[in-house]
């Protein structure tokens, strides 16, 4: 597993905190905040694992299409790999 640090507004965290006090009574263990958020990620990984859907989400993103325009204005075309982060 990897360490990583997210910030979350006030009524973010305070939902996360009680979904998981519920969650924790429900199933007789502790659940904690970080479970429900992999959880959620590998939810949204399950939703958007087709390849259409992803192409759908980088249109979609305007703070990643200015990097991509921005990016071609440097450079006439770009690979697969430089917009996508992978390889066909």
């Amino acid at each position: 597993m990897k360490r990583t640090q997210i910030y979350l507004d006030p009524t973010q965290h305070e939902f996360l905190e009680s979904l998981a006090f519920l969650q924790s009574r429900k199933a007789n263990k502790r659940v904690t905040m970080s479970e429900l958020i992999r959880n959620a990620i590998d939810l949204l990984r399950e939703q958007y694992q087709d390849p259409e859907d992803e192409t759908n989400l980088i249109i979609q993103s305007d703070l990643l299409m200015k990097g991509i325009q921005k990016a071609k204005t440097q450079k006439e075309f770009l690979t697969h790999k430089e917009v996508f982060g992978h390889d066909l």
